[in-house]
């Protein structure tokens, strides 16, 4: 999926949209996704409370 990513990423960022993108290598089970899923949620939400 890492052409894919990369072709929405670029799409997006041409658009004038801000994203943000990271590639890892690991599967689809919780010992690879508890870390990435935070960071990408810090991203999306912020660290400050609403």
């Amino acid at each position: 999926m890492v052409d894919q990513t990369s072709v929405l990423y670029d799409t997006l960022r041409s658009a004038g949209h801000t994203v943000t993108r990271t590639e890892f290598n690991g599967g689809h089970d919780y010992a690879c996704w508890h870390g990435a899923l935070a960071d990408g949620l810090v991203r999306l939400l912020g660290t400050a409370p609403h």
